[in-house]
This record gives structure tokens, C-alpha cells and sequence, in this order.
């Protein structure tokens, strides 16, 4: 069992699922180097995690015989391959107002590349030891610690049947089925606009697989969740709130006072009530959250109550013969 403790905004504001027929390696690749970019892009993002899969790994397995015959040991190896398979920068060159930067090339970029490489000469700088000397070099894969998987709908033909004139009935039902997958949880940054970045992640994903559609493997993008989904339900919540109380104030007001005058008065209050709220939050720096729209909330409701209170009772003394 693994406790984790966390903070509420410590969670992905989306999450995806990328399945494809590519094996699992390659899948890996595809996601962290095509998709991840692509999001990493959208303004507000602030780090994409990838759940499932497995890693390329290049595997450099030494046999412990032939290093004590060489005499070398595990630890020169890995050193030797650090400083090998670097690009290094060497130096630079100024001519005028330009200026020319000069590294060498040591990345590793095959198999043979990483085999070739000299671990050390032993006192015969024409018979050197190489990596395939003393063990074997494989591309493989790195251990799976997680996994992934997602109910992919699959529409079940067979269960379709045909019409008199023997034409097929679009009958046919929808099937799940498991297949691996990768989870791509998306986090914002810290003090982002969940509603805005899950947007901009949104208008991505069909960009996303155009670019997978044109490689092999039948690969594909798919929507799991939104977090701001929520929020965007709640700030419809406001809106439907204050449109029906200031409906139904104003028509309160017209039909206990009968006065039009006052029911335009009424009418013209509430919305702008409303504005100036608005525009206190924007100079105070408050923004559309879940407190704020609790907030708005409550005090729609109050203020529907206390502008027909207080009209009424403005009436009422105009009506017993208070000047205005």
C-alpha cells in the first residue's frame, strides 16, 4: 500500500488515454516525444505525467568473467560511457558581429556506436577493449512499474441484423474492450486558470491525432476526464441564478407595487449591483472560483430580498406623502 498525502490543486485538471497497436516501447516514444511537446506548449501547463508503458532501454550487460580478466571494473565502464556518449562544447569562434559555437558529437546514435567504445587500451593501443569485449549490448526495455488500461468502445457488428429487402439494420450494440493503454495527466501551473488551460488542452487534441493518425499503428488520442468541467457547471449554476432573480424581482415589484417606474428602477439596480461586484474582484484580484462563485451565490439571493425591501419601502413613504 502506498499513502500519499497531497494538496486538492496537486491533481491533473485533465487526463487522456493514448491506445494504439505500436508495442509498448514505441508507444512510449510516440506520447513522449510527438504528444508531450504539444501540450507542454498550451500557456498555463505545467507538467504532463505519463502513467503505463514502457521505456526504451539500452541495455549494457557485462560479464563478470571477462571483466576480471581484463581487469576492469563495472564502475570504469560506466564512467567511460558517460563521458563518451556527451556532445561536448569545445570552443568559439568571434569574426565581426558573428559568432560561431563548436562541440563535438559524442551522443551515441546505434548499437555498434555503444559496442565500439573504448573502455581502455591496456598497454596495446592496437587491441583496445571495447564494450563488446567484455559483455553484449541489446535494445530492450526498462522494468514495468505501472500499468495502464482503458475500456475502448468497439461496435459489435454481429449483432446486426437484415431487413426483409435484405438490407442491414444499424442494430448493432456497443462492446468495451480492455486494451493497454498510456494515462496522460495534465497539471497546471501554480495560480493558472483551470478553465482557460483545460481549454487550450482541449483545441490540442485534434491536432494531436492528425499528427499519430499519419503513423503507423492505428494510434489514437481520447478524452478521460476534465476537471474544469465542474467549474464550468457551477458558473452556469450563477448565471441561471442571477437571470431568474432578477426576473423575478422585477416581477415581484411590479405586480405587489403596480408602479412601472419603480419596477424599471429595480430592474436597472440588480444588474449593475452585480457589475460592481464584478469590477471590485477584478481590481482586487479575485478570480471565477469556487469560493467566489459560493459568494455570488448567497449574495444574489440578498440582494433580490433587500432591493424589493428597500423599493417598497421608499413606495410606501412617497405614497404617505414624503417628498422624494
Amino acid at each position: 500500500p502506498i499513502i500519499r498525502q497531497f494538496d486538492f490543486t496537486d491533481v491533473p485538471i485533465i487526463t487522456l488515454a493514448f491506445v494504439s497497436d505500436l508495442p509498448p516501447t514505441e508507444m512510449y516514444d510516440v506520447v513522449n516525444e510527438k504528444i508531450k511537446p504539444v501540450f507542454e506548449q498550451v500557456e498555463g501547463v505545467g507538467e504532463m505525467r505519463i502513467s503505463g508503458g514502457t521505456r526504451r532501454e539500452i541495455r549494457v550487460e557485462l560479464d563478470r568473467n571477462k571483466l576480471n580478466e581484463h581487469q576492469i571494473s563495472a564502475l570504469t565502464v560506466v564512467n567511460r560511457l558517460e563521458n563518451s556518449g556527451v556532445n561536448v562544447p569545445v570552443g568559439q569562434y568571434e569574426d565581426g558581429d558573428q559568432l560561431t559555437v563548436f562541440r563535438t558529437i559524442g551522443e551515441f546514435k546505434s548499437l555498434d556506436q555503444l559496442r565500439n567504445t573504448v573502455v581502455q587500451f591496456s598497454g596495446d593501443y592496437n587491441n583496445p577493449t571495447t564494450i563488446s569485449r567484455i559483455g553484449n549490448v541489446r535494445d530492450g526495455a526498462a522494468d514495468k512499474t505501472t500499468m495502464a488500461s482503458f475500456y475502448y468502445p468497439v461496435k459489435d457488428d454481429a449483432s446486426a441484423g437484415k431487413n426483409k429487402d435484405g438490407k442491414t439494420k444499424n442494430t448493432g450494440t456497443v462492446k468495451r474492450e480492455q486494451r493497454t493503454c498510456l494515462i496522460l495527466d495534465i497539471f497546471k501551473q501554480s495560480g493558472a486558470n483551470t478553465v482557460s488551460v483545460a481549454d487550450g488542452i482541449m483545441k490540442k487534441i485534434d491536432t494531436v491525432n492528425r499528427i499519430v493518425s499519419k503513423a503507423e499503428g492505428n494510434s489514437k488520442l481520447i478524452f478521460v476526464y476534465d476537471m474544469a468541467k465542474m467549474i464550468r457547471n457551477n458558473i452556469d449554476d450563477v448565471k441561471e441564478t442571477m437571470v431568474i432573480g432578477i426576473i423575478l424581482a422585477i416581477l415581484v415589484v411590479y405586480l405587489f407595487l403596480g408602479n412601472v417606474r419603480s419596477t424599471i428602477i429595480t430592474g436597472i439596480a440588480i444588474p449593475n449591483s452585480i457589475i460592481g461586484a464584478f469590477m471590485l474582484m477584478y481590481f482586487m484580484g479575485f478570480t471565477i472560483n469556487m469560493m467566489t462563485l459560493l459568494a455570488l451565490s448567497l449574495t444574489i439571493g440578498l440582494l433580490v430580498d433587500d432591493a424589493i425591501v428597500v423599493r417598497e419601502n421608499i413606495f410606501r413613504k412617497i405614497e404617505e406623502g414624503h417628498k422624494p
